[in-house]
């Protein structure tokens, strides 16, 4: 596996990992609360190849690695990394730019519209995407960071303990509420 996907591979899995929660034990909601979403106009992308791209090379690697029976989903892995995307610079922030296949302002776009689009699928279809950010109660998160990822993502964000137990629990149940049990931890 390159060292790009292997950058991004490692960037999901930390992505998901910072993903969940809704009956929380002991960790603090900050959406709503404290944090307000930004006021976007009404602009919405009008390419997503850069999800189907991901995709595909998260895919690719899979296969290559001799993965069996491989699930990409590749608006997740899109919407996780951006979430990290949001929160880098620099040479990072160059690295995501290179894999996502767009700056930062694009990738927001394309987050922003493919949410507000989900409102918009009707008939028997039923589609759910729930995205959070649980951040370490003991960590200072910057609000610029904390505002995009609500914004775009349409996430919630929570200060818990992270090494608590409890939190975890409270995790893991969550998931297992949104997945509507398919996924109990």
């Amino acid at each position: 596996m390159n060292r790009k996907l292997r950058i991004a591979a490692l960037l999901l899995c930390i992505a998901m990992l910072t993903g969940c929660a809704h009956n929380t034990i002991h960790a603090h909601i900050l959406t709503g609360d404290k944090i307000t979403p930004l006021d976007v106009t009404a602009e919405a992308a009008g390419d997503f190849s850069p999800v189907g791209d991901l995709g595909a090379k998260l895919l690719n690697s899979a296969v290559q690695s001799g993965e069996q029976n491989p699930v990409i989903s590749p608006l997740s892995a899109y919407i996780c990394l951006a979430m990290a995307m949001n929160g880098a610079d620099g040479d990072t922030m160059a690295a995501f730019e290179q894999v996502m296949g767009a700056d930062m302002y694009y990738v927001n776009l394309i987050c922003r519209t493919l949410m507000d689009s989900f409102d918009k699928i009707g008939g028997g279809t039923e589609l759910a995407l729930a995205c959070s950010a649980w951040c370490d109660d003991s960590a200072q998160i910057k609000e610029d960071y904390l505002r995009a990822i609500v914004t775009h993502m349409e996430s919630d964000v929570f200060m818990a303990d992270l090494s608590s137990k409890a939190d975890m629990q409270a995790i893991n149940n969550w998931v297992k509420e949104k997945t509507k049990g398919l996924i109990p931890t």
